[in-house]
């Protein structure tokens, strides 16, 4: 069951409220009452003091750094370790030979064209690291309960190099196989594409690169597919989209990072896109990352919706987008929209836009869900407008745009935060419970439930975009009361399926691969790690520091300001344990 289906509308805010508020009652640890810390700064303080206070931080602060999240990946696995399940049936090198026996890593095949046809279900096919300058075009199945496996003996060592002359990596006609570990680039075509296909997983999976011309082409696709899962896949290079899910059903991305840098030229090419469910019903995209490699020209968006007159049945509707990131777009960083037709039921819970164009493009849909997003900084937080009134996109017969936003926060929008275009296509926005802060303007008249009056506190001195996506402990979206707890979006944990798991998403799972490969970290605005591509440390990620974001919800310095001089360290030591002399009961 989807989870546009487990709520009525009116129950979707609170349920995912209650929710968060469960899994903190469970977490969380009750404030102390305190006596005021000595907070006046180091030269006004007893000299003594200062001494004792740098020899505390100083032994105590690596103690209580080990207490936190720690500045490495919690579940990427070194380039250098064997991925150990499924055990290796058959293997293959570049520089094999197809008479040998496939049965060692000393005696391996070399084309996958041989190697695939020797495969039965229940067999996994290892490739050993290396460049293969071969394609590898999958077209065998396994069977739901033994699935053909294909994957690299060392996660992300195996290259599969298109050398823009043939498709780099696909799946045809083909069920119940797994793709993972592998990079696929410089690809003729699609890098990555899964087509008439039922029951695949693409899974650890690097695209990079399609040919420069004459190419209307994408990272990862689909067509007319059933059943595909995306997950940890890193989509960047040359392409028109990231991800493209076309004419297909129950496809899922989940935990994806998309860096649009450049589109190939082609007659066909329309706007750009991290990802777009293009005439694909009831899909998932949950946990995903996206942003530009630099600066562009280009009108790039970021995860969304879209159909095209020529596709009728899947109508691109019933999809869902949970915990989704876009960041520093040119265009919008979120899109529900369509030529003539029209889309229904197409639900965005718990996103965040961070300095986006726009927030939320909506031009097809007339029941989206919008709740608990957060769009901060552009032109414009939410645009509703149909297609074109004339030429082939003209909507048709009872086209009309409707959407319920609810929980949501808009912050220091440089223009108006909602625009809608009044046309005699019908349009409904129903919003309760959202707070506006900073902004230019609103237009639009408040409900009862919401306020431009009250700040809602993001300490992006301290963690960086990272604030956008926690409610921080200060904040009136935390402590403020039922009107505004919980408002704008909670992205720190993982989502399966729909389902909140309570693991942490952050440090991002293949941040030491995306490093090594793109020279970038999605997680820390400056990693420690040094790019194995680049030689220099990688940057450009959400996150000054995860210090207090797993940590108890509850502020636990009431008599200490955030600004002062101190504040993070005396903070650390009382996590830590260490609490003597900031509370009268510890």
């Amino acid at each position: 069951m989807r989870i546009t289906e487990l709520f009525r509308l009116s129950d979707v805010k609170a349920a995912w409220l209650d929710f968060a508020g469960l899994l903190r009652s469970f977490t969380g640890r009750s404030p102390q009452r305190r006596t005021p810390c000595d907070t006046r700064p180091p030269s006004q303080q007893p000299s003594l003091l200062i001494v004792l206070q740098t020899l505390a931080l100083a032994v105590l602060l690596p103690i209580a750094s080990e207490a936190a999240v720690p500045h490495t990946p919690v579940h990427a696995e070194g380039l250098s370790a064997p991925l150990f399940s499924p055990a290796c049936s058959f293997y293959i090198a570049p520089a094999g030979d197809d008479t040998h026996t496939g049965a060692s890593t000393t005696d391996p095949w070399r084309t996958f064209t041989h190697a695939l046809a020797q495969l039965q279900p229940g067999d996994t096919l290892c490739l050993l690291d290396g460049i293969y300058t071969q394609p590898l075009d999958i077209r065998v199945s396994g069977t739901e309960t033994q699935p053909l496996t294909i994957r690299a003996l060392h996660d992300g060592q195996a290259v599969i190099d298109g050398e823009y002359l043939h498709a780099a990596c696909q799946v045809k006609d083909s069920q119940n196989v797994i793709l993972e570990g592998v990079i696929c680039r410089r690809s003729a075509g699609d890098v990555v594409l899964v087509v008439n296909a039922q029951r695949i997983i693409i899974r650890r999976v690097s695209a990079y690169d399609v040919r420069a011309t004459d190419c209307n082409c994408q990272a990862f696709g689909t067509n007319n597919a059933e059943d595909v899962l995306f997950e940890d896949a890193i989509a960047g290079g040359r392409a028109r989209t990231s991800f493209t899910l076309y004419n297909s059903r129950r496809i899922t991305v989940r935990r994806a990072y998309a860096r649009w840098q450049e589109e190939p030229t082609s007659d066909s090419m329309g706007v750009n896109n991290l990802m777009q469910i293009y005439g694909t019903n009831e899909s998932l995209a949950e946990n995903n990352v996206g942003t530009l490699a630099g600066q562009t020209q280009n009108e790039v968006l970021g995860w969304g919706v879209w159909n095209h007159i020529y596709n009728t049945d899947p109508i691109a509707s019933e999809n869902t987008f949970i915990g989704n990131i876009a960041f520093d777009l040119t265009h919008a960083g979120f899109f529900d929209t369509t030529c003539r037709w029209q889309t229904r039921h197409n639900t965005f819970l718990n996103n965040a836009s961070i300095n986006n164009r726009f927030g939320m493009w909506q031009r097809g849909d007339d029941s989206q869900i919008l709740t608990n997003f957060i769009h901060t900084g552009g032109e414009m937080g939410f645009f509703m407008r149909e297609t074109s009134p004339d030429g082939e996109c003209e909507p048709v017969d009872g086209f009309s745009l409707g959407s319920t936003l609810t929980g949501s926060v808009f912050l220091s929008v440089q223009g108006p935060v909602f625009n809608i275009l009044q046309t005699n296509i019908p349009k409904t926005l129903t919003h309760e419970t959202n707070l506006y802060w900073d902004n230019e303007s609103i237009e639009m008249e408040l409900s009862g439930s919401e306020s431009d009056t009250v700040d809602p506190v993001f300490n992006t001195e301290r963690w960086g975009y990272g604030a956008y996506l926690f409610p921080d402990p200060v904040s009136p979206r935390y402590s403020g009361g039922q009107d505004y707890a919980y408002l704008g979006a909670d992205i720190r944990y993982r989502s399966e399926d729909g389902v909140e798991t309570g693991e942490p998403l952050w440090p991002w799972p293949m941040e030491e691969r995306i490093c090594d490969e793109l020279g970038v970290s999605v997680t820390w605005e400056l990693s420690d790690q040094v790019s194995a591509s680049t030689g220099e440390r990688c940057a450009g990620g959400l996150w000054k520091t995860l210090d207090g974001v797993y940590e108890q919800q509850e502020q636990t310095f009431n008599d200490i300001p955030p600004g002062f001089w101190a504040y993070d360290e005396i903070e650390a030591l009382y996590r830590a344990g260490y609490i003597a002399g900031c509370s009268a009961e510890p």
